[in-house]
């Protein structure tokens, strides 16, 4: 009985630390005004930064914590939406779905030490992380909330 007992309130301590699959992440947020990538991309322009809401399908999500994902670009280029502060996780089976994300969007030069971080938590090969020598110029888009669904 207590092998029982020990086993079913493991099990529902694990269930109780999982990420839900789809829902609002961070703070709560609504649709109401969310661009899609391409809209954004307009509405960025020359501008440095960009405040509001962007809508897209998610590439990739981060395997380590649920701390970032991808989205692509109209230019097949891909722009990394991360959570600010890592104060939340998101969803680590995200990939497909759709995303709408409420912050700041910057460009941004990502360092070599950080683009070999985010390589590892995207789960690459010890081969693909040593492959990156250069820094890279990209749209950053850090979310103070996330809608997936």
């Amino acid at each position: 009985m207590k092998k029982f007992i020990f086993i079913f309130a493991a099990a529902m301590l694990a269930a109780c630390s999982q990420t839900p699959s789809t829902g609002n992440f961070g703070e709560t947020i609504t649709e109401d005004g969310a661009q899609s990538v391409e809209a954004f991309l307009t509405s960025m322009g020359e501008n440095k930064e960009f405040n509001g809401k962007i809508s897209g399908t998610v590439q990739k999500v981060c395997q380590s914590e649920g701390c970032w994902y991808t989205v692509e670009m109209p230019n097949g280029k891909s722009m990394r939406v991360i959570t600010k502060d890592h104060a939340f996780k998101l969803p680590k089976d995200a990939s497909g779905k759709t995303a709408i994300a409420q912050g700041t969007a910057r460009v941004n030069t990502t360092s070599v030490d950080r683009l070999k971080h985010l390589a590892e938590d995207e789960g690459k090969s010890k081969e693909e992380i040593d492959a990156i020598t250069e820094p890279k110029v990209e749209f950053e888009f850090e979310a103070n909330g996330v809608i997936i669904k």
